[in-house]
């Protein structure tokens, strides 16, 4: 059995109730194997005498796996083999060519910090600290584990593999340095053999591996790269290639007679996902040393997954893959199933009702890949420039008001929720690596990558035609620039850039002139100078600031996970994210006192007061959380963000509404 643990801490397993070791001892008791490895775990090691120096594989063993975690469940006692790892192991150059090399090993912290990323990058294997994102082999008892004679391949080079090619970068160089390449280990982790004696004397080799993911890098695709070669080396070793180096300095691979089961999370789908050259096809699946026709499968699953997928991002890429001499009885995927209310679980041939269930579930994912909160957000504050600019301009006929109304819902809804389908399109691959998005309908696969792409399209120029058939050309033109300035500057910038926040606000505050542009007077691009319209956009764009630092506050962990740069990924102690909060709520007392100024016609005090009183109240909680950096007061100013613009905005609508109409 492989099992990905998803950084199981040292600190973690010392403690006897920690809730999600509980859940993953739960898993582990109800299948009872008899071999287990574990990816993911912390490889601290000492002398087994004491919590502290018990390494992490059996602290887990002694206060998850031999207490039961269920009524029905029963203990179970492994003995574990903990190799060594490349995962935060210093190299002591500038590995990344970052133009740094900080050797320091970090403090361990709960969330990944910047300091941790910046020394990770030089690592063998990416790591925070040594030994994280370890692995570790578990082993029923009546079996062996020979320690003696097994075999690692931590530091084995990258380039003395046969066939290995080194990264490049678009213009054909090459993108490590010679000095790195020289010294480059291939496992991102490390690749061991690890002989198995059985209860009738035979002995079985457990390959075990964790390649790194083939993501996080660029157009060089080094780690696309590595992942295939880290799965061409399980291949060469059962090849018994004469290339190769144990870290003992023994050559050769295994012998060809000797039965073995290939075992990781090796990071590759046979079939989907962004691996080079389908390396788990083209190495192993082909080989006429494994065993046929091993294919893992459930046919109850969460968030209706392939029932051949291993994880939550709608990817196999857990293996279990024994010798073509060895006789496969049986290959699962184990997965919490979904419960009837009878407390069975639900499986294809016993539902009912089945094609008004997928349709009904197909507008769902429809349904939510327009994100109705934020589309509903967007189109209010086009209707309240519209309203405004409306009232200022003297609009008349009630005709001319209803059309444009209409147009304006309609035409920002639509184009609104094509931006948000598109940017789920685009970002499908990061929202499966987190918590609060892998639900989504890619990640979840209720959508494919292509319906999504095309949905959003059609919704983007549907919702833009609409707008230029009742409202005219510029407002059109906006929502299609919003479109593009969120879909292709704004969101590849979230992996690269703190700032990214601050290039997002724009695409966020640009609908409020999809309305005053309506009505505006002037020709071209005049209409994008009307005060009414720069005011509006002036209030969303600040707007935005505390609203989403709250949001990166509360998420920086998820963040983390998916390689969003966000400010709290930078900012550990909560210093600039608490005076960025505070700054922005600020400035939005007096910009919300612009239409005093500038349309006093329409406003008066009950506007002015609305925009002090809310922004104080902002700037109260902004204060609140500088003092207490939790992720409840983070909360509670995202709360008071909601409150603060419909209530302002309403206010500022009725009284413009009373004092033009009335």
């Amino acid at each position: 059995m492989t099992f990905n643990l998803e950084d199981v801490r040292h600190n973690e397993a010392i403690e006897p109730d920690n809730r999600r070791l509980q859940r993953l001892a739960e898993v582990i008791q109800r299948i009872r194997p008899n071999v287990l490895l574990l990816n993911e775990i912390e490889t601290l090691r000492g002398d087994g005498h004491s919590s502290e120096q018990m390494s992490t594989a059996e602290l887990f063993l002694r206060n998850y796996l031999a207490v039961p975690q269920a009524s029905d469940l029963q203990p179970i006692d492994m003995v574990s083999f903990t190799p060594a790892t490349n995962t935060g192991v210093h190299s002591g150059i500038d590995l990344d060519g970052s133009g740094t090399v900080n050797p320091t090993i970090p403090p361990k912290t709960a969330r990944q910090t910047q300091q941790q990323r910046d020394y990770g990058g030089d690592c063998f294997g990416f790591g925070g600290f040594p030994g994280q994102y370890g692995m570790a082999l578990l082993v029923d008892p009546r079996l062996t584990i020979n320690t003696d004679a097994a075999r690692t391949f931590q530091q084995f080079l990258w380039k003395d593999l046969q066939g290995a090619i080194a990264p490049t970068n678009p213009d054909g160089s090459n993108y490590y340095s010679d000095q790195a390449w020289d010294i480059f280990r291939l496992s991102s982790k490390t690749f061991a053999d690890v002989p198995i004696t059985l209860p009738n004397g035979a002995v079985l080799h457990a390959l075990i591996s964790h390649p790194t993911p083939p993501a996080f890098d660029g157009p060089e695709m080094r780690n696309k790269h590595r992942n295939r070669d880290e799965i061409k080396l399980i291949r060469a070793y059962i090849d018994d290639e004469e290339s190769l180096y144990d870290d003992a300095g023994v050559r050769g691979g295994l012998a060809n007679d000797a039965p073995f089961v290939i075992l990781g999370d090796l990071n590759a789908d046979p079939v989907d996902g962004s691996s080079l050259g389908n390396p788990i096809g083209t190495y192993l699946l082909s080989s006429q040393q494994v065993a046929p026709d091993v294919e893992p499968r459930s046919c109850v699953g969460v968030e209706r997954l392939d029932e051949m997928d291993t994880s939550s991002f709608r990817l196999r890429v857990d293996y279990v893959l024994p010798s073509s001499d060895c006789e496969v009885l049986d290959a699962g995927v184990w997965r919490h199933g979904v419960l009837d209310d009878e407390g069975d679980a639900i499986s294809e041939n016993k539902s009912t009702d089945t094609n008004e269930a997928m349709t009904s579930s197909l507008l769902s994912a429809c349904v939510e890949l327009t994100k109705p909160g934020i589309t509903k957000l967007v189109t209010i504050t086009a209707l309240v420039g519209l309203l405004i600019g409306g009232l200022h301009y003297q609009l008349t006929g009630l005709s001319n008001w209803i059309i444009m109304i209409i147009g304006c819902v309609i035409g920002t809804a639509l184009a609104s929720g094509g931006a948000n389908a598109l940017n789920m399109w685009y970002e499908s691959d990061l929202d499966a690596l987190m918590d609060r998005t892998k639900t989504r309908p890619i990640p979840s696969t209720r959508l494919s990558p292509v319906f999504v792409l095309w949905f959003g399209l059609l919704l983007t120029i549907v919702g833009s035609g609409v707008l230029w058939w009742t409202l005219g050309l510029m407002p059109a033109l906006i929502a299609v620039f919003t479109t593009i300035s969120y879909v292709v500057m704004y969101t590849p910038l979230k992996t690269k850039t703190i700032t990214n926040t601050l290039v997002g606000a724009v695409p966020g505050a640009l609908p409020t002139m999809i309305g005053t542009t309506a009505v505006a007077p002037g020709i071209g691009f005049e209409p994008l100078t009307d005060p009414i319209g720069l005011m509006l956009f002036a209030l969303m764009f600040v707007w935005q600031l505390p609203h989403f630092f709250a949001i990166a506050w509360m998420c920086r962990v998820d963040y983390d996970k998916g390689g969003f740069r966000m400010l709290p990924s930078v900012d550990e102690s909560g210093n600039h994210t608490a005076a960025a909060m505070i700054f922005s709520s600020l400035l939005l007392i007096p910009i919300s006192l612009l239409p005093l100024k500038y349309i006093p016609e329409l406003s008066g005090w009950a506007t002015g007061a609305a925009g002090v009183l809310l922004g104080l109240m902002l700037v109260w909680l902004s204060i609140r959380f500088a003092r207490l950096r939790t992720d409840r007061s983070a909360r509670v100013v995202f709360f008071g963000s909601i409150v603060h613009l419909p209530l302002y905005m309403a206010v500022f609508v009725i009284e413009a509404f009373v004092r033009g109409v009335l």
